[in-house]
């Protein structure tokens, strides 16, 4: 063989080991590709492995990517949650991409991924959505749940069907209205409810936050006309009544629409919530429907229209945020109230309790969130005006001065009424403290008195004992007070605490009950409450059937004390007459003989038609008219001046053989008119 073709043949046999080598170096090098550097989430590795039916033993390449169409949370079986896309930029043919409850914070790797149509990452951390501008042929978005703020990257997906971008925090909808063939559109719970520059007429499904804003229904008269006893519940549940199912356009209504006065939890009541946006946001502060409310504000507004129809006296009060923010973890440290707390010294919240966050109402930034939110429940309609807890002034200034919390106090007062008005009302949580400095800016007092508490031994609560004579006259003294201080129509709550040991229709429970209920009839024209703290749902209040009394409206004076048969005034006994009966309080250190002008009936004692009753000590009786006179029958004091004299004498006179006045009832005017006038006289 030659030379030449010997090297030929060499040559030839090195080229094809070279080729041979080749493959299996290109072979290998495919075999590394397989994930973990250019696919790095093995979560994400896996979901890819599984749709695309390759098994762990096989290597999972950028070629393969191709193949993938479909990428969904409900398609594959992981338990973990994925966090990095990166890799599925090669899935160049991708369609449909699903993924909920994930970690995704980062878009960019399916930035250019044009063939996509259906796309949502519920339920995440992402905030930035720009790598989406370029997805012009997506037809379905759906990315609630996540931190977004900016939508403006969104401003060119023409294409876009349906998109869903609730629980976010977005506050400019501008750019959705280029949105031209949009049809669903969900954006509740975002940090606006300014839908003005949304396209929503052509849209088939639209859901969003309405805001409250319904007409109001004037207040005083529900106060004037009430029917007493007048029942209040603050922050309290009634576990002895049923729901109230009052029209069938409207679902069953707690029992607490019995109470006259609702205070506290009214938001809720008819199915609305806060919504708090950043500091600084347009809209910062809102009353939206509740999460499961269907009909929106509609409902919410069947809902107390409902309510009035079951109770006309019913009133609502909100309370405001600005003392408390409630439990800590319902308002993280960096959420948005992070400017409002009050800190300590190292810059720590201060919590009430270990539980409660405080806030610092000195700030004029919390000042200013205090006017937000009044003016959202006076925009609303659906209440009649708002309470503010821990007014009272008893409660460790916690780093504040006095006159510091009073300027503040003071501030918040003055704008809060500056903004409502006169149409709506004011109560305050003084405890059992007068509040001179602010009384000519509110309607009530919450009255929150305290008993007797000893603690029980190796139990981390205390037994309510009952109240001392010496408390009863120091509530009454600051009850009186309330009666002639605060601004009008009043709206005074009596509040007692029952004995948390035992039931609540115990003997002392049921006596304790009395005494603070008749104390409210005989000194006040208010509201009472006698409620646990210890309820299977927290506070309660115990419907007694004391409550349920035919009273009716006062047409006697409050704060009269009780006459004996010789005209003398018991001191201690106080009694004031209704339309159809009395209430008698009586705390004078002994049972007393109670004496009246006609046959009444005990409501409690069940002593019935009799013109003399016994009231033990540190105890209080509704006596109810006979059923024949429950009307009250014409006064002698016909011209109303205030005396009975000769000048009623001669009106009586001067009608004989009339109808009017009447004064026996017999039907006409006549001698024996003349006597009862006559034996009236002061």
């Amino acid at each position: 063989m030659k030379i030449k073709e010997i090297l030929c043949k060499s040559l030839w046999l090195q080229l094809t080991l070279v080729s041979v080598m080749g493959m299996f170096v290109y072979n290998a090098f495919i075999y590394a590709e397989d994930a973990e550097e250019w696919m790095p989430d093995p979560i994400l590795r896996m979901a890819v492995r599984q749709e695309l039916e390759i098994d762990t033993n096989s290597p999972l390449t950028k070629a393969d990517m191709s193949r993938l169409l479909v990428l969904a949370s409900n398609r594959v079986d992981i338990t973990e949650e994925l966090s990095d896309l990166t890799g599925l930029e090669y899935a160049v043919r991708l369609h449909t991409l699903l993924l909920w409850d994930h970690r995704v914070r980062d878009l960019r790797p399916i930035a250019n991924l044009t063939n996509l149509r259906y796309l949502g990452f519920n339920r995440g951390p992402i905030s930035d959505i720009t790598p989406l501008a370029g997805l012009v042929n997506l037809e379905t978005l759906t990315i609630w749940g996540n931190q977004i703020v900016d939508v403006s990257s969104l401003a060119n997906l023409i294409n876009l069907r349906v998109l869903k971008l609730a629980y976010n925090q977005i506050e400019d909808f501008s750019p959705l209205a280029e949105l031209v063939n949009l049809e669903w559109l969900e954006i509740q719970r975002n940090r606006s409810s300014d839908i003005s520059a949304i396209p929503t007429a052509k849209l088939k499904d639209f859901v969003y936050d309405e805001t409250c804003n319904v007409p109001s229904i004037p207040v005083a008269d529900r106060i004037a006309d009430r029917e007493y006893p007048s029942v209040s519940g603050v922050w309290s549940y009634v576990p002895n009544k049923p729901l109230v199912i009052p029209t069938p356009e409207t679902s069953e209504i707690k029992p607490n629409a019995y109470f006259d006065l609702r205070v506290g939890a009214s938001p809720q009541m008819v199915r609305l919530g806060w919504a708090f946006g950043e500091p600084g946001s347009v809209e910062r502060v809102r009353l939206i429907p509740a999460v499961s409310i269907d009909n929106g504000i509609e409902e919410a507004k069947r809902r107390r229209d409902a309510i009035l129809a079951f109770n006309p006296n019913a009133i609502f009060l909100v309370a405001i945020v600005y003392y408390t923010a409630g439990a800590a973890w319902l308002h993280p440290e960096d959420g948005v109230l992070r400017d409002l707390y009050l800190r300590d010294k190292n810059g720590n919240r201060i919590l009430i309790g270990g539980e409660e966050a405080t806030l610092d109402f000195t700030l004029p930034e919390t000042q200013e969130f205090v006017f937000d939110q009044v003016r959202a429940i006076k925009a609303c309609g659906l209440f009649d005006g708002i309470f503010f807890d821990h007014w009272g002034g008893g409660e460790s200034l916690r780093g504040r001065t006095q006159a510091e919390e009073h300027i503040a106090r003071d501030r918040i007062i003055h704008g809060v009424r500056d903004i409502i008005g006169d149409d709506m009302l004011i109560m305050v949580n003084t405890g059992e403290n007068k509040i001179p400095r602010w009384a000519e800016y509110i309607n009530g007092t919450y009255m929150e008195t305290h008993p007797i508490a000893v603690k029980i031994e190796g139990e981390d609560k205390y037994q309510h004992l009952g109240y001392t004579r010496a408390d009863l006259l120091d509530i009454e003294d600051t009850l009186m007070w309330s009666e002639s201080n605060f601004r009008e129509p009043r709206i005074n709550v009596l509040q007692g605490q029952n004995i948390d040991t035992e039931p609540p229709d115990s003997p002392r429970n049921k006596q304790w009950m009395r005494t603070f209920t008749t104390m409210s009839l005989t000194l006040s024209d208010g509201y009472v409450q006698y409620f646990t703290l210890s309820g299977k749902y927290g506070p309660e209040v115990y419907w007694h059937p004391f409550y349920d009394a035919p009273l009716g409206r006062p047409i006697g004076e409050k704060g009269q004390h009780y006459k004996n048969r010789e005209g003398v005034a018991i001191e201690g006994v106080f009694i004031r007459e209704y339309t159809n009966g009395w209430a008698v309080y009586n705390r004078s250190g002994t049972e007393q003989q109670i004496e009246f002008s006609e046959a009444v009936s005990g409501v409690a004692s069940g002593v019935k038609e009799k013109r003399s009753h016994v009231l033990p000590d540190l105890d209080g009786e509704i006596y109810l008219k006979s059923a024949s006179a429950l009307e009250t029958p014409p006064t002698a004091d016909v011209n109303g001046d205030g005396i009975v004299n000769i000048l009623d004498l001669v009106a009586v006179a001067n009608a004989f053989g009339e109808a009017e006045p009447d004064l026996n009832g017999d039907g006409v005017v006549n001698i024996q008119d003349l006597v009862i006038v006559a034996n009236a006289f002061e």
